[in-house]
């Protein structure tokens, strides 16, 4: 949201640097090794600070969703159909796509009990959620790239709208 820490994935080296201080001072705030997953990683998210990292792994036919904290690292969170995308809410929650389930879940304080809670406001309403992202209010936008509308839905999952956008998502 703030665009001050960025996760960078080194493939080759299985490591994800967090840089912190973007844009006018940006550090190396930790690195954080995966090189205990098998796989390689193909979505992640980094929360403002640095402190929270969590990554989607593709393992057999689904995905597993990990948390790397300064105190536990490559902590699985829970497993999913297909994670199209991750976010970081404001108040630390994972809020997360899952585009072969026609699902938006979050994971309740990933740093901690990490608990899991489907946000759908209405199962017709999402179907094939591409990505999300989180506004500072907390409201929770979703590309929807089977109906082409961006969905808001409001920290509970109830639908706020639906904005079609007749677009390829």
């Amino acid at each position: 949201r703030s665009s001050t820490a960025a996760a960078l994935y080194y493939p080759a080296q299985q490591r994800v640097m967090i840089v912190t201080g973007l844009p006018a001072s940006p550090k190396v705030a930790r690195i954080v090794d995966v090189s205990t997953i098998s796989q390689d990683l193909a979505r992640m998210a980094v929360s403002d600070d640095g402190s929270v990292l969590l990554y989607a792994v593709p393992m057999n036919e689904r995905d597993s969703l990990f948390v790397s904290t300064a105190t536990s690292s490559n902590r699985l969170l829970t497993v999913a159909d297909s994670i199209s995308d991750i976010a970081i809410a404001p108040s630390g929650d994972a809020i997360v796509a899952d585009t072969k389930a026609n699902e938006v879940f979050a994971v309740l304080n990933p740093k901690g009990s990490g608990a899991r809670q489907v946000l759908n406001a209405d199962q017709n309403e999402i179907a094939g959620p591409t990505g999300v992202t989180v506004s500072n209010s907390g409201l929770i936008y979703v590309a929807n790239s089977g109906t082409r509308s961006v969905l808001t839905l409001d920290g509970t999952g109830r639908l706020v709208r639906s904005q079609s956008c007749n677009c390829i998502l």
